[in-house]
Formats: C-alpha cells, structure tokens, sequence
C-alpha cells in the first residue's frame, strides 16, 4: 500500500505542508506534513478511517479545520 499504487499531490503551490494521497486497489491513504516551525491550519476533504501514524499524541476525528503543529506529520486511512 505505501510503496505501491497510486500518488495524487494535492496542493503543489502549498511550500509549507505537503499533502498526497496514496490509493492502491480500495484503500487510500493521506499523508500529511508541515515542513514548518509554526502551527498551520489546512482542511481536507476527506473521512478520517483511522490514524496509522502520528509525530504527536493528538487525535483526529475530522480533517476539516485542523491546526497542524510545527513540523507535525500524519498518515491517515481515509
């Protein structure tokens, strides 16, 4: 699933977080990364399945409005 299928950046113009999404047969998953020292707020139009990983302890219910901590990354079921 990580290595294989296929990628979809979804903001190219985005120099602060970057953000793809990997689909391989019916699973997607969507990473997330802010390359920043400061807190950012994104939001993403997707269902949040379930957090594989996390750099920190806080949990996800919704991809809508999220404050991203500083150098903060995530990969997420969707």
């Amino acid at each position: 699933m990580i290595v294989y299928g296929n990628h979809t950046l979804l903001d190219p113009e985005d120099s602060d977080v970057y953000a793809y999404i990997r689909t391989f047969g019916d699973k997607s998953l969507l990473t997330i990364a802010n390359f920043t020292n400061l807190t950012l707020e994104r939001t993403y139009e997707y269902g949040v399945k379930a957090t594989v990983i996390n750099n920190y302890s806080n949990t996800l219910s919704s991809l809508h409005n999220m404050m991203l901590k500083p150098y903060q990354a995530l990969v997420i079921e969707i």
